[in-house]
């Protein structure tokens, strides 16, 4: 065969793969239109015969069902806090939260100072046998043996809280004081720590 009747022979098989699959295209075709064309015609009957008022029913419904599980999910995720909000901690983690915090600000350095001195006068009494709301805290602090430097943290600590926006002279005030030498609240809380865990050994021991 020449080369002619060659390309002759592939461009008449092309047109006869072409030809067959129209063929098989149309007949699928008019295969799937029929059943598709008889699905829609059944879906627009039973659409049509049933009442409208029912359908609106059964839209409202919907509409209902789908707000009220939008809104208690909404609901649940405002109740329940973020995984580093969850407030449940313990003793270990809350001192340790505190003592980091003291770090951060002179606030902070007080209110440490204020809650060791609360533990001490709450072992205090305990020890003492005595309720510790019936006596000033002020006054109560004074009966500790405590080093000097421990006694003048716990002071500060029972003292009112500082001031958040204190005013000019008050800040150099507090300026003054702080590069004249150290406030009571800016002792290091392991001595008043380490205080404390002398007077339980030493009442352990007893």
């Amino acid at each position: 065969m020449t080369r002619t009747q060659l390309i002759l022979l592939f461009v008449a098989g092309l047109l006869l793969v072409g030809l067959l699959t129209l063929a098989f295209m149309a007949t699928v075709g008019a295969s799937l239109a029929l059943p598709v064309a008889y699905l829609a015609w059944l879906a627009g009957l039973v659409f049509r015969s049933v009442p409208q008022w029912l359908w609106w029913v059964w839209f409202l419904l919907m509409a209902f069902v789908i707000a009220a599980k939008s809104f208690s999910t909404r609901d649940r995720g405002a109740l329940q806090p973020p995984p580093n909000e969850i407030v449940s901690q313990g003793p270990v983690r809350a001192w340790t939260r505190r003592v980091y915090l003291a770090t951060k600000g002179s606030y902070f350095r007080w209110r440490l100072a204020h809650d060791l001195a609360e533990l001490c006068l709450s072992l205090q009494a305990y020890h003492d046998r005595r309720g510790l709301a019936r006596y000033n805290r002020r006054e109560y602090i004074e009966e500790l043996a405590a080093p000097p430097q421990v006694l003048a943290y716990f002071r500060a600590g029972l003292a009112s809280q500082p001031m958040e926006n204190p005013t000019v002279f008050a800040r150099l005030t507090r300026w003054w004081r702080s590069n004249a030498s150290d406030l009571p609240v800016d002792l290091d809380p392991q001595i008043a720590v380490s205080y404390l865990e002398d007077q339980l050994e030493n009442r352990d021991d007893r």
